[in-house]
C-alpha cells in the first residue's frame, strides 16, 4: 500500500516549517549558551531537541531540506564544541558513549556521526571500528527521507577521515585502504536503497504527483556523495578499481538495486566520476552490464555519455602529446597508446552495442516494452532522441580515433558507413517519425549535424567511400539536389 509521507496542504506545510525553524533556533541558541559555560550534558541535551525536528514526517523533500540546512548550520556549533575539546585532551571514547544516552533514535545517531568524526580524528580508537560502528548503528532509520539525509550527514562528516592510502589513518594502523573502500560501498549502497523506496512513494495532501517526483529526482544528489568520494580516494588506482571497485559497484549496488531510475543514475555518476583510462580498461565489463539493466533504462544515454568520454580522451590524448614534445611533459590521459587498430576494435565493440541498443528501442516504439505513464509517446521521443544522439557521437569518436593517417583511411569510411547505414536501418524501423513534426524536426536535426561531419572532414573522394552519406542528404529538406550532385559526382569517378 502506498504510504502518503504528508497530509498537509502547502499553505499547512509551510506554517509546520516555520514553527520547526524557529524550534531549531530558539534550541540552538540554549545549546550555544550552554556550551559556552562548559555545560556539556545541558549543551547535548539542547543539541538532542535541536536535532528532533528532522523526525518530522509532515515536510516534503524540498522543505525537509530547508529544514535540514538550518539543523545542520546550528550542529556545526556543537561540533566546534567537540573539536575544542578533543583539542583540550578530552576523551573522545567518553564523550562519544555519552551522547548514546540521548533518548531518540534520530538526534542520537546525528550526535553519534559528529562526534565520531572528532572522535576518528583524535586516533583514540581505528578509525574502521568508528566507520564500521556508525555505518551499523544509522541501520536504525528506515524512514526514507530521515535516512537519506542521515547518511549525507555521514558522507560528509568523515569524507576527510578515512583510511585512504597514504592518510594518516591508514598509516597509524587506523585501518586499511580496503576498509575505505567498503565503508564507502556499503553506505552507497543504503543510501540507494532509501532513494528507492521514496522515489516509489505517492504525493499527499494537496501536491501533484509531478512536483513531489521532481523534488525526489533532485535528491538523487545524495545519492551520489560516496561515489564521488570514492572516485577521489588516492589509493584507486587502475588495478584497484578494475579488481576491487568496479565489480562491487556494478554487481552489488547497480544491478542488485533493479530500479530503472537508480541505474540510470548510477552508471552515468560512474562514467562521469571516474577517468577514461578506468573505462578503457573495463569497456567490456561496463557494456556487459548496460545489457542487464531493467529494460526501461534509457541505456542509449549512459552509453553516449560513455563514447563522448572516450572521445574527449582521445582529443585530449593529442594535445597532451604536442604539448609534451615541447614540454617534456605529457597529460595522464596520453598514456594510453595511440594504437589505431586498438581504437578500431573499440569502435567495434561500442558499434555492436549500439545495434543492440537501437534494436531495443525499436521495440519501444513498437510498444513492446516502454510505454510513457502520460500516454502522449513521451519515452518514445526520449528513445529516439538519445539513439540518434548516439550515432552522431560515434561519429565524432570514429574520426577522433582513426583519422589522421593516409593508410587508415579505408578503415575510416569503413566505420563511418557502418555507422551510417545502421542509423538509416533504425529510423526506417521507427514508424512515427515522419509523421510528428517535432519528431521529424529532432531526425533532421541529427542527419543534419551527421551530414556536416563527415563534409567537414572528408575530402569528395573519401565521401564517396560513404554510400550511405547519399541515403541520408535524400532524407534532408534540401538532400534532393545536394544527394544528386554527389551521384552526379561518384558517376564522373
Amino acid at each position: 500500500m502506498a504510504i502518503h509521507p504528508f497530509v498537509l496542504d502547502e499553505q499547512g506545510e509551510q506554517d509546520v516549517l516555520y514553527e520547526a525553524l524557529q524550534t531549531v533556533r530558539d534550541q540552538g541558541v540554549q545549546m550555544q549558551r550552554a556550551l559556552e559555560v562548559q555545560d556539556q550534558a545541558t549543551g547535548i541535551k539542547f543539541a538532542a531537541e535541536v536535532l528532533r525536528e528532522l523526525r518530522t514526517s509532515l515536510l516534503c523533500p524540498k522543505n525537509y531540506y530547508q529544514l535540514y540546512m538550518q539543523v545542520i548550520e546550528q550542529l556545526r556549533y556543537f561540533e566546534s564544541y567537540v573539536e575544542e575539546q578533543e583539542q583540550a585532551g578530552a576523551s573522545m571514547r567518553n564523550l562519544y558513549e555519552r551522547v548514546q544516552s540521548s533518548s531518540k533514535v534520530l538526534p542520537r545517531l546525528y550526535l553519534l556521526v559528529t562526534v565520531g568524526a572528532v572522535y576518528i580524528k583524535s586516533r583514540e580508537t581505528p578509525a574502521r571500528e568508528v566507520l564500521t560502528d556508525l555505518v551499523e548503528m544509522i541501520k536504525g532509520v528506515q524512514h526514507p527521507l530521515r535516512g537519506l539525509f542521515l547518511r549525507h550527514y555521514l558522507s560528509l562528516s568523515v569524507r576527510d577521515k578515512l583510511p585512504d592510502k597514504g592518510s594518516v589513518y591508514e598509516q597509524s594502523g587506523g585501518g586499511s585502504f580496503s576498509n575505505a573502500i567498503q565503508f564507502l560501498l556499503q553506505n552507497l549502497r543504503e543510501t540507494n536503497q532509501l532513494w528507492i523506496r521514496l522515489q516509489q512513494q505517492k504525493a499527499g495532501g494537496s501536491r501533484s504527483q509531478a512536483v513531489w517526483e521532481k523534488e525526489v529526482m533532485e535528491l538523487r544528489l545524495l545519492v551520489g556523495t560516496s561515489l564521488v568520494r570514492l572516485s577521489q580516494l588516492n589509493g584507486v588506482t587502475r588495478s584497484v578499481y578494475t579488481e576491487q571497485v568496479l565489480p562491487r559497484l556494478l554487481d552489488d549496488v547497480v544491478l542488485a538495486c533493479n530500479d530503472s531510475l537508480a541505474q540510470q543514475y548510477l552508471m552515468g555518476c560512474i562514467i562521469q566520476v571516474f577517468p577514461d583510462e578506468f573505462h578503457f580498461d573495463n569497456l567490456e565489463r561496463l557494456l556487459v552490464t548496460l545489457e542487464k539493466l531493467q529494460s526501461n533504462v534509457n541505456v542509449a544515454l549512459i552509453l553516449t555519455a560513455l563514447v563522448e568520454r572516450l572521445t574527449s580522451c582521445r582529443e585530449a590524448q593529442g594535445s597532451a602529446t604536442d604539448v609534451g614534445q615541447q614540454d617534456g611533459e605529457v597529460d595522464e590521459c596520453s598514456k594510453i597508446e595511440y594504437d589505431r587498430q586498438a581504437g578500431f576494435e573499440v569502435f567495434q565493440q561500442l558499434m555492436t552495442m549500439t545495434i543492440k541498443v537501437s534494436l531495443r528501442s525499436s521495440k519501444c516504439d513498437d510498444g513492446n516494452e516502454v510505454a510513457s505513464s502520460e500516454g502522449d509517446g513521451e519515452d518514445v521521443d526520449i528513445n529516439l532522441t538519445s539513439v540518434l544522439s548516439l550515432f552522431v557521437t560515434l561519429v565524432d569518436f570514429a574520426i577522433a580515433w582513426l583519422d589522421g593517417v593516409t593508410d587508415e583511411r579505408s578503415r575510416l569510411t569503413t566505420a563511418l558507413e557502418q555507422v551510417l547505414y545502421k542509423c538509416l536501418t533504425f529510423l526506417h524501423g521507427q514508424k512515427s517519425w515522419c509523421k510528428d513534426e517535432q519528431r521529424r524536426q529532432a531526425v533532421l536535426l541529427a542527419l543534419r549535424s551527421l551530414s556536416l561531419t563527415l563534409l567537414r572532414t572528408l575530402s569528395i573522394h573519401n565521401l564517396l567511400q560513404v554510400p550511405s552519406l547519399l541515403d541520408v542528404l535524400g532524407l534532408m529538406p534540401w538532400g534532393g539536389k545536394n544527394a544528386s550532385l554527389m551521384k552526379s559526382k561518384s558517376n564522373l569517378c
